[in-house]
């Protein structure tokens, strides 16, 4: 799966595992500019595997089978899950006079 040069450059079959794909990504020049221009912070640089778990979708899963991969749909669920309390306490701190019903429209 060789789609635009710039952004896959290597050979996803000699690839066997989550661990394996982000060392391949750290590698890339496009890699550490993104870091570099979005501040990542040292857990997540430690930890790069959430970000890079939290990126794949099912359809990859199904296409490369013998990296054993998980699509981040339960990484979204967890995630939306945080994003759903952090606006609600937004929304409950910006808007104290609104009701239940509204705050939730």
């Amino acid at each position: 799966m060789k789609k635009d040069k710039s952004i896959y450059t290597f050979n996803f079959n000699e690839i066997t595992d989550l661990t394996q794909l982000c060392e391949k990504v750290k590698e890339l020049p496009q890699f550490n500019h993104w870091t570099d221009s979005i501040g990542l912070s040292p857990y997540l640089q430690k930890n790069f595997t959430l970000i890079l778990n939290a990126l794949i979708h099912t359809s990859f899963v199904h296409e490369q089978p013998q990296m054993n991969l998980v699509s981040y749909e339960r990484l979204e669920f967890l995630g939306d899950a945080f994003l759903d309390s952090e606006i609600s306490l937004m929304l409950w701190q910006q808007f104290p006079g609104l009701s239940e019903g509204q705050l939730s429209k």
